[in-house]
């Protein structure tokens, strides 16, 4: 009989063993499951925040009324390409003025060696 009671005792014991290691496992599921609502959630709210930054920038490449990033870049780009027409032009018409006064300076060496070789010659004749 005392084999018995031991035995029963013994059992009970496992039993109680079993529960509280059942009782652990289970709020520790139920904790991770809360951990992971709480996460799923935030993850939710971080997944809408960058729809909304993906709409507003998936806007802002499109062409619109103007306002879009992409419609000034397109009047930028323009503007950089009436500005560039307008450095090659001075640069043209630098190269024609640059033209010019070489010319103008050649002209005025040659002249004035003219002159000077002109007036040697008189100073020659009333020396």
């Amino acid at each position: 009989m005392q084999t018995t009671i031991d035995l029963l005792t013994a059992l009970a014991a496992l039993l109680v063993a079993i529960g509280g290691v059942l009782t652990v496992v289970l709020v520790q599921g139920r904790r991770a499951r809360a951990e992971a609502d709480r996460m799923a959630a935030e993850t939710q709210v971080m997944l809408a925040e960058v729809r909304a930054n993906a709409q507003t920038a998936a806007h802002e490449l499109q062409h619109n009324s103007g306002s879009s990033t992409k419609d000034a870049v397109a009047r930028t780009e323009q503007l950089v390409a009436g500005i560039a027409e307008d450095v090659r032009q001075f640069r043209r018409e630098m190269e024609t003025e640059r033209i010019a006064r070489q010319t103008l300076d050649d002209s005025t060496r040659r002249t004035n060696s003219e002159i000077f070789r002109r007036l040697g010659d008189l100073e020659n004749k009333t020396a």
